[in-house]
């Protein structure tokens, strides 16, 4: 509810605060992008401090080397890998 006592409408409640420091420090994000004939993925760390981020599996950087398990990126930094076969 709000100030004024009205019910927020189903779907618009959230279970976070976007503005909360600490959820802005831990939010890190993996979006995949599927293609036709490949298989990508984008390592995204949207807060200033470095994290480590499971990976649960084996990739390859597409410059150069592999990780497995987990990788560490830098704050506001993004990495993208693609799977090894």
């Amino acid at each position: 509810m709000d100030a004024n006592g009205t019910r927020s409408p189903a779907g618009t409640r959230r279970n976070y605060c976007s503005n909360n420091p600490s959820y802005i420090l831990y939010t890190k994000g993996i979006v995949e992008r599927i293609g036709s004939d490949d298989r990508m993925v984008f390592v995204l760390n949207y807060n200033e401090d470095t994290v480590r981020i499971p990976l649960g599996g084996v990739y390859r950087y597409l410059s150069r080397g592999s990780v497995k398990g987990e990788v560490e990126i830098r704050g506001l930094d993004v990495k993208v890998f693609k799977p090894v076969n």
